[in-house]
């Protein structure tokens, strides 16, 4: 990536992505594979 393409915004709603990505990711892990089936 070039400096005059670097936009703060850009960053800021790529690392929200992210993080939502890894929290969702988390709670499927959770739901779906740490908790025993019946």
């Amino acid at each position: 990536m070039e400096a005059k393409n670097f936009r703060p915004r850009n960053v800021i709603f790529m690392t929200i992505v992210v993080g939502v990505s890894v929290l969702i990711g988390q709670l499927i892990y959770v739901l779906f594979i740490d908790v025993p089936f019946p």
